[in-house]
C-alpha cells in the first residue's frame, strides 16, 4: 500500500506491476497476500470475500483466501490514510476504485504471459534508448 493506492507483485510468476489498479487472480486457486505499506497504515478489504488485513509500515502481514467465483470485486482501504483516502474508494471522476478481477485458470495463464511479454518489450525498449542515447 501507498498513499493513495496499491501496487501488486506476483512473486510466483515474477511479475511486478507498478501502475495497475486491477489485481488479477485465478478462480479456485489459494492466494497468500503479503501486505505492507511504505507510508501509513492502510487496510486491504475485499467486502465480497469478508477478508480484511492491515498494511503496516515496516511489517509484512499475511492473509490468505481462495477466490471461488469469477467476477470483479472492489478493494477498499478501510483506514483514513490521509487527505487522498476518499480517492481510493470513490466513484467520483479522477478517483480510483481498485478491483480484484477473478478469471479462469487459462485466462490467468494468458494474462501472465501477456504481462511478461509487455515487461520484456519495455525492458528491450529501455535498453535500446540507453544504447542509442549513449551513442549519440
Amino acid at each position: 500500500g501507498y498513499q493513495f493506492g496499491w501496487k501488486y507483485a506476483y512473486l510466483n510468476q515474477d511479475i511486478d506491476l507498478k501502475d495497475q489498479q486491477t489485481l488479477v487472480l485465478p478462480v479456485n486457486e489459494p492466494v497468500i497476500f503479503e501486505l505492507e505499506s511504505n507510508d501509513v497504515i492502510h487496510s486491504f478489504w475485499v467486502p465480497a470475500w469478508r477478508m480484511q488485513m492491515n498494511a503496516t509500515p515496516g511489517q509484512v502481514n499475511e492473509v490468505s483466501t481462495t477466490p471461488t467465483k469469477i467476477g470483479s470485486f472492489e478493494i477498499i482501504c478501510a483506514y483514513l490514510c490521509g487527505v487522498g483516502h476518499t480517492n481510493m474508494n470513490s466513484a467520483l471522476p479522477g478517483s480510483i476504485i481498485p478491483k480484484v478481477q477473478v478469471v479462469s485458470k487459462s485466462d490467468f495463464d494468458a494474462w501472465v504471459t501477456q504481462q511478461k511479454a509487455e515487461a520484456a518489450k519495455a525492458a528491450e525498449s529501455s535498453s535500446a534508448e540507453t544504447t542509442t542515447g549513449s551513442a549519440g
